[in-house]
């Protein structure tokens, strides 16, 4: 992904139909990335995964919603040298985003969703009604 958005920052504007090759690859490519962030999540967070993807979601909303301001402010004539300075902060922030995440990523569970399965439930056996017993109101 990091290469084609390399490639778009680099190619020249009347190359159109390449520079849409890299977009529509750079787009393919962000989309696994995205996959491989939410399968890592959903397989530490296990039956926290519902909070988690909230997260995510909360945080890809925001981006949406924040990106297109930042770009009217980087590239209000719309040229391609304007474009171009988008396309560096966005390898930028791939690389270091990925770098982070290949460090620090995980695929096995955190602590904090293990169950203790060796919990022993005890009742007391007088409280249990037997056939011979009438039941009580309570029961």
């Amino acid at each position: 992904m990091v290469a084609c958005f390399l490639f778009l920052a680099l190619v020249p504007s009347h190359m159109a139909s390449l520079a849409q090759i890299a977009y529509t690859a750079a787009i393919a490519f962000s989309g696994l990335n995205c996959v491989g962030v939410i399968k890592s999540g959903q397989l530490v967070a296990r039956q926290h995964t519902h909070f988690v993807m909230s997260v995510l979601s909360i945080i890809s909303c925001s981006v949406i919603l924040i990106l297109p301001l930042l770009v009217s402010l980087l590239a209000p004539d719309n040229t391609s040298q304007q474009w171009s300075v988008i396309f560096y902060i966005i390898i930028a922030l791939m690389v270091l985003s990925n770098g982070f995440f290949f460090f620090v990523g995980e695929a096995s569970p955190a602590p904090w969703t293990k169950t203790n399965s060796q919990q022993v439930y005890t009742t007391d056996i007088d409280d249990v009604p037997t056939n011979n017993d009438k039941y009580d109101a309570k029961f």
